[in-house]
């Protein structure tokens, strides 16, 4: 999963060791790698396709198609080579990838690191509404007002420890 080593107690997803348990993390939670850059001549809806073929999903056309608008991907860009398409819609599809898996968690590293100040009060607004039915959503990320916009709590970690553990924000 690429989480490392907690410095001290245990990091869990869901009720999964990470560092122990990472095959049982991977089935319940989906991984977005940081500038989650696809195949620059798949198309959203390819790469989306490949993954269901990768994992021995069973999903159909029907069901890629209604994870690209779960994750707010306009129709233009479904088939569009992804060499062409905007930053956003490459982290848009690892979102709707979370949802063709129906894991319960997504893992987002970093994801506005590669996206312009607008793309990323988009991504925002994306999670924020996925929070908002119910997706559990760990984002790990370097931008203090993207964090704010989009956490429920936050936890400040340098160094590799955790140095200010906020706890729940009101939004």
């Amino acid at each position: 999963m690429g989480l490392q080593t907690p410095s001290r107690g245990l990091a869990k997803i869901g009720d999964f060791e990470s560092t122990t348990q990472t095959a049982a993390v991977r089935r319940i939670a989906t991984f977005a790698p940081p500038e989650g850059r696809l195949d620059p001549q798949m198309s959203p809806r390819s790469h989306l396709q490949w993954v269901a073929r990768f994992l021995d999903l069973d999903v159909d056309a029907t069901r890629v198609r209604q994870a690209l608008r779960f994750a707010e991907i306009p129709d233009r860009v479904f088939d569009s080579p992804s060499h062409s398409i905007p930053s956003i819609f490459h982290v848009l599809t690892w979102i709707a990838l979370y949802d063709l898996r129906r894991h319960q968690v997504l893992v987002l590293d970093d994801p506005a690191a590669a996206l312009s100040f607008s793309q990323a009060r988009a991504l925002a607004a994306v999670l924020r509404s996925r929070r908002n039915a119910g997706a559990a959503i760990l984002v790990t990320t370097r931008d203090a007002k993207f964090a704010e916009e989009t956490a429920d709590r936050t936890t400040w970690i340098e160094d590799g420890r955790v140095q200010v553990d906020v706890g729940e924000i009101r939004l």
